[in-house]
């Protein structure tokens, strides 16, 4: 049976000390056995202060079964075969959504890896879930993979490309499973983006990992816009511009609609390719009056 506890997982809390002690509770292990990767400032938006981490303890080869040894996967983020994918680390954001929750967990004392606790509702008994390769995919697409397999969410179909003219590389899920992962929220979905980042930087790969879902169109909307309203915030607070992760045209148009009608903040796009970024800017900042007139 799948045990999350020889997996990977994200930890967010009020400081890195209190995301590892978390880690550490969640794994019955002290934190100096504890194998951790700590999200720099600035690489994950919408925590608001708080700290972000991947952990695992340094026993566990992740992706192995209880009792097995490990001994199926080659090298530092190799792969077996399908069952043997590890979730090591990763890249991606945390979002606010079920806040409010996660405090009343920690003042119980109750540690959850974000993944699970964000995650759109699925009964306890995971759904047949598996994955289909479109093309051919890298480490990373075969992680990506892996890990939404494990999930539990439905079948779907995976594909991977390379974003012309910028070091994106793009991991496309459609199929019940990406439906899933869109519909719960911007969060979810970039709680494996963070994963999948924190892989590529283990293994040595350049550039950034974007996971591209569909999802419920009114769902989407609303999290898009509440992170939208967010962004727009710190960068008022700090009155300096916010740049969100890339999207595609249609979650970017949302977000540029979104803030539209926001005093002394405008907003405008940066990049080059399909997965441009969109900046959120507030009035006194440097780009202000250009991401005015994009506007106009």
């Amino acid at each position: 049976m799948y045990d999350k506890k020889t997996e990977a997982n994200e930890f967010v809390a009020d400081s890195v000390d209190e995301a590892k002690a978390a880690a550490a509770r969640f794994y019955g292990v002290e934190v100096d056995e504890l194998k951790v990767a700590v999200a720099k400032e600035g690489e994950v938006s919408g925590l608001n202060g708080r700290a972000a981490l991947v952990a695992y303890p340094k026993s566990v080869v992740p992706g192995s079964k209880p009792g097995d040894d490990g001994g199926g996967r080659g090298g530092r983020g190799g792969r077996g075969d399908r069952g043997d994918r590890g979730d090591r680390g990763g890249r991606g954001r945390d979002r606010d959504r079920g806040r409010d929750r996660d405090r009343g967990r920690r003042a119980e004392g109750e540690s959850r890896p974000t993944l699970e606790a964000s995650g759109p509702s699925h009964s306890e008994e995971p759904v047949e879930s598996t994955g289909s390769a479109q093309g051919e995919l890298s480490e990373i697409g075969k992680f990506v993979l892996g890990t939404v397999e494990r999930m539990g969410l439905g079948n779907f179909e995976i594909s991977e490309n390379s974003e012309e003219g910028s070091d994106l590389t793009v991991c496309q899920l459609r199929g019940a499973a990406g439906t899933a992962l869109g519909s719960g929220g911007v969060r979810t979905a970039e709680a494996v983006q963070l994963l999948a980042n924190q892989v590529a930087k283990q293994l040595d790969v350049s550039g950034r990992v974007v996971i591209d879902v569909e999802g419920d169109e009114d769902e989407r909307e609303s999290s898009l816009t509440a992170l939208a309203g967010k962004a727009a915030d710190r960068a008022a607070d700090s009155g300096r511009s916010v740049a969100l992760d890339p999207m595609n045209p249609r979650d970017r148009r949302i977000v540029h609609v979104a803030l539209r009608d926001t005093d002394n903040i405008a907003t405008m796009s940066i990049g080059d390719g399909r997965y441009r970024q969109v900046l959120v800017v507030p009035e006194g900042a440097s780009e202000y009056e250009e991401a005015q007139s994009s506007q106009a």
